[in-house]
């Protein structure tokens, strides 16, 4: 499926091949990014949920305080969630968010 720009005119995007998605599909597409980065994440043997993402390496991990953070590793260091989540879904969905993956 071809990759709508992040623009938004009245629930429809257009990517730079002239596709246009609108409504439902526009939503489905998102899901599907969504989805797909979900998918691909694995343990470590700490017990980590980590993944490649294009040049990044992406981490979520229980703190000695008992929440999950996530990381964001790329050239220039690591990069770090600022607030702690009670569940690791919650944790993974907020490193969604900040990568702007799945979002219109």
């Amino acid at each position: 499926m071809a990759k709508p720009s992040k623009k938004r005119k009245s629930d429809s995007s257009d990517d730079p091949d002239g596709v246009v998605l609108e409504g439902r599909a526009l939503l489905d597409y998102y899901e599907e990014e969504r989805d797909e980065f979900a998918g691909g994440f694995r343990r470590s043997r700490k017990g980590n949920f980590w993944r490649q993402w294009g040049n990044l390496t992406v981490t979520v991990f229980k703190r000695a305080d008992g929440y999950y953070a996530w990381s964001i590793a790329d050239g220039d260091g690591v990069h770090y969630s600022r607030s702690g989540h009670e569940e690791e879904g919650d944790a993974l969905e907020s490193l969604a968010s900040a990568l702007g993956i799945g979002e219109i």
